[in-house]
């Protein structure tokens, strides 16, 4: 696995981070980190701003985009958030506020946060989603997915509108009846 990491110089000075007092080793303006599986394209995260702490071994980024390839390197979802935190040695990601994932399939995902572990290419969340698709709604409280949305599984309190059947959009933790999950 490898990671490509760009930026351009800042004409003026950002504003200090809302999360910590603490400075970072470096900013950096248009930020992106490319990671790739076999020399494939896996995912690109592009953020207007980052906050690198390498001696603690994460970023912090601003107005986060990360594209998420397919086995065939087209764009298969694209993910934004306010801000993200980036572990450098992992690669997982944590992006807060506003965060969206749209599929290219046109499977939308909501949530105020959002956690993608890189090793085992998966989005998961604790926090309330909802996911839609066409005139589906599904929402709940904690998920798991794949990141092109083809897969996903809310947890509890699930509750569906729309439609009667869940095809396209995912299943219940619990795969229980009803409108309410466990």
């Amino acid at each position: 696995m490898t990671a490509m990491l760009t930026g351009c110089g800042a004409q003026s000075e950002p504003p200090p981070s809302e999360e910590s007092a603490e400075l970072p080793e470096q900013e950096v303006m248009e930020f992106s980190l490319t990671e790739t599986v076999g020399g494939d394209k896996s995912w690109t995260l592009l953020a207007e701003r980052a906050e690198v702490f390498d001696s603690k071994g994460f970023s912090k980024v601003f107005g986060v985009k990360i594209l998420f390839y397919g086995p065939e390197g087209d764009v298969s979802s694209v993910l934004t958030s306010r801000r993200g935190r980036i572990s450098e040695g992992s690669k997982d990601l944590q992006a807060f506020g506003d965060v969206l994932l749209e599929s290219s399939e046109g499977v939308t995902l909501r949530t105020e946060t959002l956690r993608w572990d890189n090793a085992n290419s998966r989005i998961w969340s604790s926090e309330f989603v909802t996911v839609t698709s066409g005139n589906e709604v599904l929402t709940g409280y904690g998920f798991d997915s794949d990141p092109d949305l083809k897969n996903v599984e809310v947890h509890s309190q699930v509750k569906i509108s729309g439609r009667e059947d869940t095809d396209g959009i995912g299943k219940r933790a619990d795969d229980s009846a009803g409108e309410t999950g466990g």
